[in-house]
C-alpha cells in the first residue's frame, strides 16, 4: 500500500518525468530522495510508480527527452509572456505575479481562456487553472 503522496511529492515526481520524458523505471529520482526521504523509506519505487501511472496515465504518453529545471522555467515564462502579449492586444490590463496574472474581474474569463490556449499551443497539453474573483 502506497502512503498518501503530498502535492509537493507529486510535483517533484511529475516535473522529473517531464524533464526526462517518463517516469524513472527502477528508482526514485535523486531530487525526490533528497526531499522526501521518509516516503522513500516507507514505499518501494515500484509501488509509487504504479500509483502515479494509475492516477496520471498521461505520463506514459511522454516521449524520451531531457528537460532540466531551467528549460521548464523558460517554457513557463514563455507561456506567461505570450499570454501577456495577447491580453495587451485585446486591451486587457494585467499584473504578472510569478506564474500567474492579476486581471480585472470582468476580464477573468478571457484571461483564463487566453492563458489556457497559449499553454496548449506551447506545450501541447491543457493546463489546470485556478481562478479567484471577488
Amino acid at each position: 500500500m502506497v502512503p498518501a503522496l503530498t502535492r509537493d511529492a507529486v510535483k517533484v515526481i511529475y516535473a522529473s518525468s517531464l524533464g526526462t520524458g517518463g517516469l524513472n523505471k527502477l528508482r526514485y529520482s535523486n531530487q525526490f530522495k533528497q526531499d522526501f526521504l521518509e516516503m522513500v523509506s516507507k514505499a518501494p519505487w515500484k509501488e509509487v510508480r504504479a500509483a502515479m501511472l494509475e492516477a496520471m496515465p498521461q505520463i506514459e504518453l511522454l516521449k524520451p527527452r531531457h528537460m532540466d529545471w531551467a528549460y521548464l522555467n523558460y517554457l513557463e515564462s514563455e507561456v506567461l509572456r505570450l499570454t501577456m502579449e495577447k491580453l495587451q492586444a485585446l486591451g486587457v490590463g494585467f499584473l504578472p505575479l510569478h506564474d500567474a496574472l492579476i486581471v480585472p474581474v470582468e476580464s477573468m474569463i478571457v484571461a483564463k481562456e487566453t492563458f489556457s490556449q497559449t499553454f496548449y499551443e506551447q506545450l501541447g497539453v491543457w493546463p489546470l487553472i485556478k481562478t479567484s474573483g471577488t
